[in-house]
């Protein structure tokens, strides 16, 4: 999958645990978990949902300006417990 610089990708999300606080990241596929470029909840806000997300959902983010590999993290709790990991896209 290529996205161009700029550009707007879903993240699709099901391996959710259920808590309000599991948050998804954008990282360099390289990166460690520490540093993500942007993160969401599940809810797509930097605010997290009145109430647990445990069915299927998605959202949206603006992939950077440079070109790279990047990749999806899931996390759970607020914190850096990974739940999954996205494919990895090129953004060209």
């Amino acid at each position: 999958l290529s996205v161009p610089a700029g550009g707007r990708i879903t993240a699709n999300i099901d391996a959710s645990l259920g808590h309000t606080t599991d948050w998804v990241g954008l990282y360099l596929a390289s990166a460690p978990d520490t540093a993500y470029l942007d993160w969401e909840y599940l809810n797509g806000t930097r605010t997290p949902p009145a109430r647990a997300l445990y069915a299927s959902t998605s959202t949206m983010f603006t992939v950077p300006s440079t070109p790279g590999i990047y990749q999806f993290r899931l996390f759970s709790s607020n914190g850096f417990t990974r739940l999954a990991s996205s494919g990895t896209f090129t953004v060209t």
